[in-house]
């Protein structure tokens, strides 16, 4: 046929378990990524310089067959999928009913009870978080058990007893999964829909019975996790290198704070955490090496008789490994991927890795189609492609001669040295060039410096691996014997966190991007394929026919100078239109709007903030908002420095998020109302401003800034902050003016502020008010909202807020007004202004 038919195959296979499980209608696009496929994997045929008639006749019975292949396993795969896609919970469903009269009612705070299988376990922060099955539930609570409705999947915290297959009953607090409200914000009720889990919750910790257990070996494995990671932290030298021991040796990454993970991240380190195809290849080797060492000593087994028998018997190993780190996904493919290079010897074959790599992924789209949508198992798939087709190339173009095969470390180190450097940075890059479409559309940030801290730094990482890797087992049998591994993993994970730390610090070390278009998306990945040599054949044979690299990076960036005109003409168009822009982010139970101003400038006003008191539901992150919405949202509409960011007073719920804010993005000027706050977080947000260089100052009453055509007016407070009055009633109020359009941001104050602002003469009228306090009774009171007379009011509140925000007659009183109540607890509200007309609406996602 050509060349690997088990790599065409596989590909097509895993794009029609994608396209039945991912679509509604999945026919017509499994069938449109066919012809794609067909496309894409003539290019993986080997090469060969026939010609004439018979050239001819080969290259259409070679067309022929592979099409069919294909069209073949793409059906199969396809019909998988649509065996395998979960029906979505009917929307009449009783039990869905009953949640949302329940959440209306009492903010979804009351249990109900259940029996269901576990699924599926997983570490978290406090806890696990579980997969049930379910098979009866009460519809309300106190009614009789039901059948529950077909497939019903649930996400539950709970605590780290439950293991795999167990039976139980339990109470439960349930949860509609949340929407994505911000622009870039997670679409976690997507997310959980593709994995067929339809609601979120979390177990009553005295409502729990269990009915049966499941196989022994998944408790045995979960306790070995948890154990190991306690005497981890038990022995660690601090907790944030114990937390890095028990991920690296059981992917257990609950202990790891989320500054030490961001450092990780921003460094481009953090793949050694979370990257199961490492994990896998060092345990594959290492069993593979050792067990070759010890067949070769017998005197009946011959060199290539000892490799096989190596090979056939590191495969339990691999299945081990798999299994103590949890079974994620990412995994299991580099378990198959190891099986299948494991045993090329017996088949007397040469391993390539390419057809492993699909082969793996074609298998977890047979096991479970939903795998391949989740973005673990992408951003592997699409690492490890990176390390196969352009780490290569990227190598080739290094001006710098690698040293003869035979060089030894003993007699040359520092060409070696040199050597496995360089193909770590190459390595390195083609993995971060290959996930950034996915790193963008998953988390609105990538790594700019990773290529740098893996060839230097990743050193300490690479040895604490297999340590951490043999020191896990080797606990459960012997915690003696274990103790001198911890140790050293302990030594050599304070290395690797120095080394993330350092580069994290650097300036420009990540930066957040925008999630890309479909179109974007593929321009990129047709960029990366001229750069590994497309259309040109991959074998080691066709190494003459290859393209020189100067050629290779001029079709590259065709496509890449398309993007740059694309996103250019994008933002050259909002310049010409000459809008203004202002963006009400949904924060939970705080305030946060971002403000785009006709000529491109930015101002951010509060950062919300994390009220601890409140529940956090399953799936949602614990992150201040400012890491989990205002970043991600800044990032989305392409702003990636600040010219003003006020903090309209210090209270938590709009200070706190504002420290992401100055930690990670430019900001010229910070504006303060001088008022320590509870805690002095307003003294905390003001230092971290200075040391980051920003200008902080209390704006003066009366002040314009401007901006583009609009100006924002100072309307409160007086020029110091009143000692006799609330932090509310001393909020900065602004008024934006654009054209004969007026925005009004009133911070939080109440009843005695606004009387004084309304008896001021200054002007207030706008047709879009920011309401204060978040639609509290003691705000908006009806003189203020008759002085300012507006069309839109934006009400900034969490949903289910235990406040009972907006208070009901605070919507009468807007109403009554012939005003329109906007509500950030169902979304962010956006409103556009050409000078003349105002346009408000909530945010609907893409």
């Amino acid at each position: 046929m050509g060349a690997r038919p088990l790599a065409i195959a596989s590909a097509a296979l895993a794009a029609g378990a994608w396209a039945g499980v991912s679509c509604s209608e999945p026919v017509g696009v499994a069938w449109a990524s066919i012809g794609l496929t067909i496309a894409a994997l003539l290019w993986l045929r080997q090469g060969g310089s026939s010609k004439g008639r018979l050239a001819i006749w080969r290259r259409a019975r070679w067309l022929c067959l592979a099409t069919a292949l294909v069209l073949a396993a793409a059906s199969l795969g396809m019909l998988r999928g649509a065996l395998a896609a979960k029906p979505a919970l009917d929307a009449d469903a009783p039990i869905l009913l009953w949640i949302d009269d329940l959440e209306a009612a009492h903010g979804g705070r009351e249990p109900i009870w259940l029996e269901a299988r576990v699924e599926e376990t997983a570490f978290a922060r406090e806890g696990a978080l579980v997969v049930l099955a379910v098979a009866r539930s009460e519809s309300a609570p106190g009614s009789a058990m039901i059948g529950a409705p077909s497939g019903l999947r649930l996400l539950v915290a709970g605590p780290r007893t439950l293991h795999k297959s167990d039976q139980l009953r339990a109470l439960v607090h349930l949860h509609r999964p949340e929407p994505q409200r911000n622009p870039g914000g997670r679409d976690l009720r997507k997310e959980l829909s593709a994995r067929g889990i339809a609601l979120t919750g979390t177990l009553d910790p005295h409502g729990q019975i269990l009915l049966s257990r499941g196989p022994p070996i998944f408790r045995w494995l979960d306790e070995l996790r948890d154990r190991f990671s306690k005497r981890c932290q038990d022995l660690g030298t601090t907790p944030q290198r114990a937390a890095v021991v028990s991920a690296l040796g059981v992917g257990d990454r609950a202990g790891l704070d989320l500054e030490t993970d961001e450092e990780l991240t921003d460094s481009g380190l953090v793949h050694l955490l979370s990257s199961a195809g490492l994990h896998l290849a060092i345990a594959a080797l290492l069993a593979e090496r050792l067990l070759r060492f010890l067949f070769l000593r017998l005197p009946w087994t011959r060199r290539r008789r000892a490799s096989g028998l190596a090979a056939v018997c590191a495969l339990p190993f691999v299945v081990a490994q798999v299994l103590l780190l949890g079974a994620p996904w990412p995994a299991i493919r580099a378990g198959f991927a190891a099986s299948v290079a494991l045993s090329a010897p017996l088949l007397s074959r040469r391993f390539d890795s390419l057809t492993g790599l699909l082969f793996g992924l074609a298998l977890c789209g047979l096991w479970d189609p939903a795998s391949l949508a989740g973005i673990p198992l992408a951003l592997s798939f699409a690492g490890v492609l990176g390390l196969i087709l352009l780490a290569p190339r990227l190598r080739e173009w290094v001006p710098i001669t690698a040293p003869h095969p035979g060089t030894t470390l003993r007699a040359h180190p520092w060409l070696v040295a040199r050597e496995e450097i360089l193909r770590l940075f190459c390595a390195s890059a083609a993995a971060a060039l290959c996930t950034a479409p996915l790193m963008a559309a998953a988390f609105h940030r990538i790594s700019l410096i990773s290529a740098f801290a893996n060839a230097l730094a990743i050193w300490p990482g690479l040895l604490a691996l297999p340590i951490a890797s043999i020191a896990a087992p080797l606990h459960a049998i012997s915690p003696v014997l274990a103790l001198p591994l911890i140790w050293a993993a302990d030594l050599l994970a304070g290395a690797l966190l120095g080394c993330s730390q350092f580069f994290a610090s650097v300036p420009f070390a990540a930066v957040d991007l925008p999630a890309p278009s479909l179109l974007t998306g593929a321009l990129w990945t047709l960029a990366l394929l001229l750069l590994a040599g497309f259309p040109a054949p991959l074998s080691h044979r066709a190494h003459a026919l290859r393209e020189r690299p100067g050629t290779l990076v001029l079709r590259a960036s065709i496509p890449l100078l398309l993007i740059a005109l694309f996103a250019g003409a994008r933002s050259a168009i909002a310049r010409v239109q000459g809008h203004l822009e202002a963006t009400f982010l949904s924060v939970g139970q705080g305030d946060s709007a971002i403000v785009r101003f006709p000529d491109g400038s930015t101002m951010l006003i509060d950062g919300g903030g994390d009220l601890r008191d409140l529940p956090v539901p399953v799936g949602a992150s614990r992150l201040d908002p400012g890491t989990r919405d205002v970043l991600p949202a800044l990032a989305e509409l392409g702003i990636s420095h600040l010219d003003l960011v006020v903090l309209s007073h210090p209270h938590p719920d709009h200070a706190g998020g504002l420290f992401a804010v100055l930690r990670t993005l430019r900001v010229d000027e910070l504006w303060v109302t001088g008022e320590p706050g509870p805690g002095d977080i307003g003294g905390k947000i003001s230092r971290a401003a200075q040391a980051r260089g920003v200008r902080v100052r209390p704006p003066k009453p009366g002040e314009i800034w401007e901006r583009g055509g609009a100006r924002v007016e100072v309307l409160a407070p007086a020029p110091t902050w009143d000692v006799a009055r609330s932090t509310n009633d001393n909020s900065l109020v602004l008024r934006v003016v654009h054209g004969d359009i007026a925005l009004l941001f009133a911070g939080d104050v109440e009843a005695l502020a606004e009387a004084q602002l309304a008896q001021s003469g200054k002007p207030l009228r706008a047709q879009l008010l920011k309401a204060g306090h978040h639609g509290s009774r003691t705000s908006s009171t009806d003189a203020f909202l008759r002085a300012v007379a507006p069309e839109s009011v934006v009400l900034s509140m969490g949903a289910q807020n235990r406040f009972g925000f907006p208070h009901p007659e605070v919507v009468a009183r807007i109403e009554a007004l012939g005003a329109r109540p906007f509500r950030t607890d169902q979304g962010a509200v956006i409103a556009e202004s050409d000078g003349k007309t105002l346009h408000v609406h909530s945010f609907a996602p893409h």
